[in-house]
């Protein structure tokens, strides 16, 4: 099925664990640079994307987006965040992903956006991403909308 998808979410892990492939890296990061590419590769895929999360000792996350599209990968700035509930959280950044492919976004946009869209997702209760586009964008400049009623 892999060879009929233009976009994948997945990380090392996946090619690891599931496609059973080998690595040579010894860090997450190590791996996912040497692996990725020959999914996309052997798979003809156009997009790969996902995330890089880890819970901090105060119990904040850190999140980290990349995408991988042209041979080039793409990272998003390091997010450091507290969470209120991070279900539906990588819903969010699949569908910052897909929002800035369909929207023709840069691949550093599109990856930004995502990322900040997943962030954001975990500030709220629940598993339905409730950010809009421009709350998204917003944030991606580093203010944040006021409440409105």
């Amino acid at each position: 099925m892999l060879s009929l998808a233009d976009i994948v979410m997945m990380n090392e892990k996946d090619a690891l664990y599931i496609l059973g492939m080998k690595s040579e890296g010894s860090t997450r990061e190590e791996q996912l640079v040497e692996l990725i590419p020959e999914v996309a590769k052997r798979f003809k895929i156009q997009s790969i994307a996902g995330t890089h999360r880890s819970i901090n000792s105060d119990n904040s996350h850190t999140l980290r987006g990349y995408i991988y599209k042209e041979e080039t990968f793409y990272f998003s700035d390091i997010l450091s965040f507290s969470v209120y509930d991070r279900i539906g959280s990588g819903d969010a950044y699949t569908s910052g992903i897909l929002h800035g492919e369909l929207l023709g976004y840069s691949p550093e946009k599109t990856v930004r956006f995502a990322a900040v869209s997943g962030m954001l997702a975990c500030t709220v209760v629940g598993d339905t991403p409730l950010a809009t586009e421009k709350e998204i964008l917003s944030a991606m400049e580093g203010k944040m909308e006021d409440i409105k009623r």
